[in-house]
């Protein structure tokens, strides 16, 4: 009687080289995560307008920058603090704009000065600005409509921790930044986005930015519309409104020619505490400053 040889194969080899192929795939998505963004550099020249050393912010009204956006009147943040106590109203600066995940700032400066105003600001000058402190006020309730075309009052919130920005869905250059810093921190804050913390941008280009545009825009930054509203009104709703939070902005028949950015930060008894301006602060300082707002 023949018997057949019967060759059993063991599935262990197999299956220790999947799982090994597993975790290499693993670590290096892993690796590739934790890689800093690319920068992105471009050539910026302009007139400077304002000067806040003690929020960090240069506003500059610059021309149009090749590649990334059309001229407009805009806060910076600079990489060298000398420049803060250098530069004055009326200079002309060229710079480098560097944008790096949701930062930027500008740096490799060059200032020319106004005769009348050379012989008191010379490069160098260590004389400190006076110090300001931020004084808490209350916010000024407003009822728009949000992404999904329905009415949405500030009041509603009483009780929580509001970040408040105001953008518009065309920007080319700092309102994604600042969506961007938003939609990194609604991940921070998990199940207490919506709960004990909400977000509100307001679009300061209502004309274009209906609630469908709006809502197209939200998508865009994977936003929770359970904790993140976008919202639009009409165009003197939307001045007075920002207006109120400082956030001052000037348009004509092409769009947004000037504007100034700030997220602000509202109590959970409805007082302004805190506000961010420019793109050069982390979503760590979002983060510490909604910790502090709610143990307060």
């Amino acid at each position: 009687m023949h018997r057949t040889q019967v060759t059993r194969y063991t599935s262990k080899p197999l299956t220790r080289t999947i799982i090994l192929t597993i975790i290499t795939i693993c670590v290096l998505f892993a690796c590739q995560s934790q890689r800093p963004a690319p920068q992105q550099r471009y050539e910026l020249t302009g007139k400077v307008v304002a000067v806040d050393p003690q929020r960090r912010s240069v506003t500059i009204a610059h021309e149009k920058i090749e590649g990334y956006m059309d001229a407009m009147t805009m806060p910076f943040s600079l990489k060298d603090e000398w420049a803060y106590k250098v530069l004055a109203d009326g200079d002309r600066v060229g710079a480098v704009l560097v944008v790096e995940g949701d930062r930027s700032w500008l740096e490799e400066l060059s200032i020319t000065k106004d005769s009348n105003v050379a012989d008191t600001a010379k490069l160098g000058d260590q004389r400190e600005a006076p110090p300001t402190t931020f004084e808490p006020f209350p916010a000024s309730d407003f009822t728009l409509t949000d992404q999904d075309g329905q009415s949405f009052t500030l009041s509603s919130l009483q009780g929580k921790v509001v970040l408040i920005d105001f953008i518009f869905t065309s920007c080319p250059g700092p309102c994604p930044l600042l969506s961007l810093k938003l939609s990194q921190l609604q991940q921070r804050l998990g199940d207490r986005l919506g709960k004990d913390v909400m977000l509100l941008s307001v679009t300061i280009d209502p004309k274009r930015d209906t609630p469908a545009v709006l809502k197209d825009y939200a998508q865009r930054y994977q936003a929770n519309l359970q904790g993140w509203k976008f919202l639009t009104g009409s165009t003197r709703d939307i001045i007075m409104i920002a207006a109120a939070f400082g956030a001052n902005y000037e348009a004509n028949e092409e769009g947004i020619v000037d504007h100034r950015l700030v997220t602000g930060i509202i109590d959970r008894t409805g007082m302004v505490v805190q506000e961010f301006t420019g793109t050069n602060y982390t979503v760590e300082d979002l983060m510490s400053a909604v910790e502090r707002t709610l143990a307060s």
